[in-house]
């Protein structure tokens, strides 16, 4: 009798990939490249739920993130500044996506995510609005300040005559409550639009809006952040929403194939900022 065979053959080696949230919509088409790169090139990955904010107790860097390979960081929060300092010092290649900068010789991949908040206000503006409300995720999140960056930028260069934020936990029914509450503010401050941090607070801020009898985009214009939908979580039809798309497949493939040249060739400054761009829908109308 023949012997049983797991695989065609054994790996050249292990790549970690840490993932702030294994469910979350947004990392799973980097985490599908990541994976179909790093096969064709002969590396098995393993993904890790692993993040600052949760209540974990095992040390997943050190049960696995030591005998890898090569890691990738996918998400703020996914590395603690001394595991990564620990990890310069072994000379273990990884690149960090959606980190703070903080960690001198790190290589880290980002999107320019005040640039891209810049063209969110101005396809409103362009769109004749000028009355635009920012509604973004807590600023602890490097992202928020950045996002929040360019919505002030575009209110200074385009002299827009409003200019307020609101800071909301990402909790869907935390959203909707605001949005409810946003109907009294958009008809008191005579507000025509809205730029949100994501397309969770998006959705969120039109399904409640849409329950005080505003429709969308109709009294209220509305961009999001993420190209993600939604939908399901409504409880309301609502329409698809304008929003900013990041290129989650070029940077997923990216980082798996700069942990590749790190492991085969040594070569680590691979840090590198992605640009995005607007995908126009159905939540944005001309005045």
């Amino acid at each position: 009798m023949s012997p049983f065979h797991f695989g065609d053959k054994s790996a050249l080696g292990t790549i970690v990939v840490f993932v702030r949230d294994l469910l979350e919509p947004f990392y799973l088409p980097m985490m599908m490249t990541i994976e179909q790169i790093a096969d064709a090139n002969g590396y098995g990955v393993v993904f890790v739920r692993k993040s600052n904010a949760s209540n974990q107790h095992i040390d997943y860097m050190a049960l696995v993130g030591h005998q890898a390979d090569g890691i990738i960081f996918l998400g703020e929060g996914t590395m603690k500044l001394f595991e990564g300092e620990l990890l310069l010092a072994m000379g273990k290649p990884f690149v960090i996506f959606q980190g703070s900068g903080a960690l001198e010789g790190a290589s880290y991949l980002r999107v320019d995510n005040e640039k891209a908040a810049y063209e969110a206000m101005t396809h409103l503006v362009n769109h004749g609005h000028r009355r635009i409300l920012h509604i973004t995720a807590p600023m602890y999140h490097f992202e928020s300040l950045e996002r929040a960056r360019g919505y002030e930028h575009a209110v200074k260069d385009y002299a827009l005559e409003y200019q307020h934020k609101i800071h909301i936990d990402l909790d869907y029914e935390s959203i909707y409550d605001m949005g409810c509450r946003l109907g009294e503010l958009v008809r008191k401050e005579r507000l025509t639009a809205a730029f949100c941090f994501n397309d969770r607070i998006a959705t969120g801020i039109i399904d409640g809006l849409v329950d005080q009898g505003i429709d969308i985009p109709g009294k209220f214009s509305v961009v999001g952040f993420d190209d993600l939908s939604f939908r399901h979580l409504s409880r309301n039809w609502i329409p698809e929403i304008t929003s900013i798309k990041q290129p989650q497949e070029k940077i997923g493939a990216y980082a798996v194939e700069k942990v590749i040249d790190m492991i085969e060739n040594g070569i680590y400054d691979a840090s590198k900022t992605f640009r995005c761009h607007l995908v126009d829908r159905d939540t944005v109308r001309m005045l």
